[in-house]
């Protein structure tokens, strides 16, 4: 499916651009030359009314253009528009809404036969109603992602539509909160080679901000995109990188104080040092019992994560320092709150002598 899926997509692509004016204002052929080939290939038997219902009307007398149906049960209804018209116009969604509403259908599609929408009837958001859109124009030289958004409404799929819309959130929620920007993805990515690149070859030293443009560039290369990286290395990203930020820039580093009720205060150089030496003293299984985490890691764990920066206090026991320094901060204070230790947690600005 998904190959014959791929050759009447750019089929599909070259009408819409060689006979443009034609379909921008022929709905039928649209429907007949666009549309009906793609329903045809996820399996929907458009000459066949045990699959789909042409302009049948619902039990309001609403008139959808398409309703297909399994195990003569309604289970989608299908709009098409001319190529001029704006799919995501919420009126025309909410128009299409009202048909499958009434016919207690979950989900509906938008479609020009270039452009495919899928939006949930039940969403009372207009901002959140569209589950995804597929452009043919936009992705042309990667289908893929727009065949396996097609084939989810296939005949054979459509039952597990649901299912799949949830999965892919879930999925989406959490991939927002381990990599919630192309930037993210550099650094995680950056530190997994840097381990790599410092267990085997320990005697080559390679600067932090070297594997950043290097990740970048070959991101950039597998995925042909430009990625807007605001600095390779962020000033307040205070693990062992900090210490290679270019002198010549002088520009500060923020850096934390710490001092305990007893007078004793840490101040290092690298705030990740004064965040470990804080937790030394502190007391590892004492913070280990408020169940702290960073990044949705554990705080201090038994287990090596590979995806970010931790140190090693022990063997087995390892810290996790992979964060800015507001986020170090916040969890030192927590620490502090709720063990009533009475820290004072301050921030200096330190600039290397040159």
């Amino acid at each position: 499916m998904e190959q014959e899926l791929e050759n009447k997509l750019n089929e599909i692509l070259q009408l819409a651009t060689e006979f443009k004016t034609y379909y921008a204002t022929n709905e039928i052929a649209v429907r007949e030359q666009l549309i009906n080939p793609i329903l045809n290939i996820l399996g929907w038997k458009t000459s066949s009314p045990n699959f789909v219902r042409h302009n049948a009307p619902n039990d309001l007398g609403k008139i959808p253009d398409y309703t297909l149906i399994k195990n003569k049960k309604n289970v989608l209804v299908v709009e098409a528009k001319n190529l001029t018209v704006e799919l995501k116009d919420d009126k025309i969604i909410s128009q299409l809404a009202g048909y499958s509403y009434n016919m207690g259908i979950s989900f509906g599609i938008l479609t020009n036969g270039i452009k495919w929408l899928l939006f949930n009837t039940f969403q009372r958001n207009p901002n959140e109603r569209i589950v995804w859109i597929a452009d043919i124009e936009k992705t042309e030289n990667n289908l893929s992602k727009i065949i396996k958004k097609l084939i989810t409404i296939s005949y054979e799929n459509i039952e597990k539509l649901e299912s799949s819309i949830h999965r892919i959130k879930v999925l989406e929620s959490i991939w927002s909160s381990l990599c919630p920007n192309p930037q993210e993805l550099i650094k995680l990515l950056s530190y997994s080679v840097k381990d790599k690149a410092k267990k085997d070859n320990p005697n080559i030293l390679m600067e932090i901000s070297d594997i950043e443009t290097f990740v970048e560039g070959k991101i950039t290369e597998l995925f042909e995109v430009n990625i807007p990286v605001k600095e390779t290395v962020e000033q307040n990203l205070d693990v062992t990188e900090n210490e290679n930020v270019n002198n010549n820039s002088k520009k500060p580093k923020t850096l934390i104080k710490v001092t305990f009720p007893d007078k004793t205060i840490f101040c290092e150089r690298k705030a990740s040092d004064t965040f470990v030496k804080t937790i030394e003293k502190i007391g590892f299984d004492r913070v280990k019992t408020l169940g702290l985490a960073l990044n949705g890691v554990a705080l201090i764990d038994s287990k090596k994560n590979p995806m970010y920066q931790q140190y090693e206090i022990s063997k087995g026991v390892f810290i996790m320092i992979h964060s800015d320094t507001k986020n170090k901060i916040n969890r030192l204070q927590e620490m502090s709150d709720r063990l009533n230790l009475n820290l004072s947690i301050e921030t200096i600005e330190w600039k290397p002598n040159i």
